[in-house]
């Protein structure tokens, strides 16, 4: 089973204490606030050191390879955290169409219109 908390070491390295990361998960209806902020200062953190420590960057050094993967999985770890609502495209349409007399409504934005057609 895979362990779904950051490692201690690489919230270190951005710059998150684990005392930090605890206390929202106790905090109940401030906690996802305070979580996002822990987030965007640990996504801040980590570009910084993203730009030493690529594997494109570093020619290929597994130490700092090794590294870079740790602090990903951390980040996402962390990000994985923060539930955020899903946001679709673009707003729902008022789709309307008479056919036959029988009228059709949805408000799926995906919905094509329906088409009136005399013969």
């Amino acid at each position: 089973m895979r362990n779904h908390l950051p490692d201690r070491a690489a919230l270190a390295e951005l710059g998150v204490t684990w005392a930090e990361f605890e206390a929202p998960l106790a905090a109940g209806a401030a906690g996802p606030a305070m979580l996002e902020a822990l987030q965007k200062r640990a996504r801040a953190r980590f570009r910084e050191l993203a730009l030493e420590l690529h594997p494109d960057r570093t020619g290929g050094d597994s130490e700092k390879t090794e590294r870079y993967k740790r602090l990903a999985m951390a980040k996402d770890q962390l990000d994985a955290l923060v539930v955020q609502p899903p946001q679709s495209p673009r707003p729902p349409q008022q789709w309307s169409a008479t056919w036959s007399g029988a009228t059709s409504t949805t408000t799926s934005w995906w919905s094509p219109p329906i088409i009136r057609v005399r013969f």
